[in-house]
């Protein structure tokens, strides 16, 4: 039995932190009427919304390994080779994360459940006509390196492994701008 009191006439259960939350809070749109869920990801979120059915409820989360832990998913080995390959197209990775039967749901996506909880996608495009400045970009992908800096800070140990070049270098200055100290290793070629 999962350990949730909130439910609505829809059984979806919106799930952050292992409890159940305000729609709100979520990086994400959610809208439940009598016709099913909606869940649209904005495109400069940088965010991914994960899902899984489980007893008959939808959870939704914006953390893949938080619903493995509820419902005790196992890894899904053969999905994580296929993210490890970068030759596969994207198209072919679908909407899987690393945990079997849940799902997710990419950034500029709508995902439709129908009474049933069948999923189909919907690729939210931008609007051609809407013109986002340069500065409100950087600004948004500013703020998510620095959430999830600040994540990661909190979390676990990190290392960077800097190549000298530019990427690698804005990564180690953001983590760095933010009093966060990365162990940097650089490697070198061996000339023979």
């Amino acid at each position: 039995m999962m350990p949730f009191t909130y439910k609505n006439p829809n059984r979806t259960v919106i799930v952050r932190g292992g409890k159940p939350t305000d729609c709100s809070k979520l990086p994400a749109s959610i809208s439940i009427n009598d016709e099913g869920t909606c869940v649209q990801v904005p495109l400069l979120s940088g965010d991914r919304m994960f899902w899984i059915v489980s007893e008959d409820e939808v959870l939704l989360s914006d953390s893949a390994s938080r619903l493995a832990s509820i419902t005790n998913a196992d890894l899904d080995l053969e999905r994580i080779v296929m993210d490890l390959l970068p030759s596969l197209p994207d198209s072919l990775r679908g909407d899987k994360s690393p945990w079997r039967n849940v799902h997710s749901i990419p950034v500029a996506t709508i995902l439709h459940l129908d009474k049933s909880n069948r999923p189909r996608y919907t690729r939210a495009e931008p609007s051609p006509i809407k013109h986002v400045s340069n500065g409100a970009i950087l600004a948004s992908l500013r703020s998510s390196f620095l959430t999830i800096a600040d994540e990661w800070r909190n979390e676990a140990l990190l290392s960077a492994d800097v190549s000298g070049g530019v990427d690698s270098a804005a990564i180690t200055y953001i983590f760095a701008s933010e009093g966060f100290v990365c162990p940097c290793i650089m490697k070198h070629p061996t000339i023979q």
